[in-house]
């Protein structure tokens, strides 16, 4: 092999080697990205989940309440 061979080759394998960097850069700022949103999502979810929550204790909390006053009623 000659010397300019060799080097043809360096400067190859040195433009790949940057073409894998940028890559990966791109691929770890996607999954950033994917990570976030996932994050997002979930914390959403379960906001939904605790909201929903909430109001079935209101509504069973208000359910006891109009039983015990009908009960109170009744006796009277």
């Amino acid at each position: 092999m000659s010397t300019a061979e060799v080097e043809r080759l360096y400067r190859a394998m040195e433009s790949l080697r940057l073409e894998v960097v940028e890559y990966r850069k791109d691929l770890n700022g996607r999954l950033r990205a994917l990570e976030l949103h996932a994050a997002e999502s979930r914390g959403e979810s379960g906001q939904r989940v605790m909201t929903r929550n909430v109001t079935l204790a209101y509504i069973g909390g208000i359910a006891a309440l109009t039983a015990t006053i009908t009960t109170i009623i009744a006796r009277i």
